[in-house]
């Protein structure tokens, strides 16, 4: 349970680190247009961790459930091996599928040479191409990329701006406190630290 959380910190932290670079450069510079080479630098390594993430959460999920319903056999059926197995094949299958993504935009024709925000997402990637980006669509549709919550095409820029900093900003960050916090461990040293405060400003 723990080398998946470890792990799960430091795919995180990774995927923060990502965004947070091009945001700070996005409100310090007075140009906001993110060139197209960077955006698709910036989407390979964003498809690369971000599913990985999707990977850990399941065998997470999968050691919660064992541990809740199997427990006398928790330490056979989740062992370290298996956890390492699942890691390793994530971090197999996951980059070609990436790789593939990249290669076939980075052959279709372009007609603008850049994104007016922080964050390349696919769907404002495909927006950039003249030719129709067919077999792109199709593999990020079988990949599940675009199942997930976004503004409206009609919405605000501010408010997708705001979509985007809560999922690839706040979510991360709160993913292994909220783990964190769920430890006994972690809860008795927070509760002897606030009992020390109490006692220290009497």
């Amino acid at each position: 349970m723990y080398f998946l959380v470890h792990r799960l910190s430091f795919v995180d932290m990774v995927f923060a680190n990502i965004t947070v670079p091009q945001m700070l450069a996005h409100l310090l510079s007075t140009s906001k247009a993110i060139p197209f080479t960077n955006c698709l630098a910036q989407l390979f390594f964003a498809l690369f961790v971000g599913p990985m993430e999707g990977y850990l959460l399941a065998a997470m999920a999968y050691d919660h459930y064992v541990a809740i319903f199997d427990p006398l056999h928790y330490v056979t059926l989740v062992s370290h091996a298996l956890c390492l197995r699942i890691i390793v094949g994530s971090g197999i299958v996951v980059p070609g599928s990436t790789l593939l993504n990249i290669v076939l935009m980075a052959h279709l024709i372009v007609c603008s040479h850049g994104i007016l925000q922080f964050f390349c997402d696919i769907t404002h990637m495909l927006q950039l191409y003249c030719s129709h980006a067919f077999l792109n669509e199709m593999l990020n549709f079988t990949e599940g990329k675009r199942m997930y919550l976004r503004p409206a095409a009609s919405a605000s820029e501010g408010r997708e701006c705001q979509g985007t900093i809560f999922y690839t900003l706040v979510m991360p960050m709160l993913n292994p406190l909220i783990y964190s916090l769920r430890n006994h461990e972690v809860q008795g040293a927070l509760r002897r630290l606030t009992s020390k405060k109490a006692a220290s400003s009497i």
